[in-house]
């Protein structure tokens, strides 16, 4: 039996995001290796990671939500 807060599956939505994020990982890996080097910076991953972190705190703004 699966856990349902406000009539959301949090069972079922852990495994479809998983699952999304497992496709996405994928997809990422396969575009990376046929790019020319240096297409994707270091600094370009950090800004991305900032802004998902922005966007999920915004999204969720009483969640305290931090990186560790």
């Amino acid at each position: 039996m699966s856990i349902s807060v406000g009539g959301i599956d949090l069972a079922g939505s852990i495994v479809d995001a998983q699952y999304r994020i497992a496709v996405l990982e994928k997809i990422v890996e396969h575009l990376i290796n046929r790019v020319a080097p240096g297409a994707l910076t270091p600094a370009d991953i950090k800004r991305y990671q900032d802004e998902a972190l922005a966007d999920l705190q915004k999204k969720y703004p009483g969640a305290g939500i931090k990186r560790t």
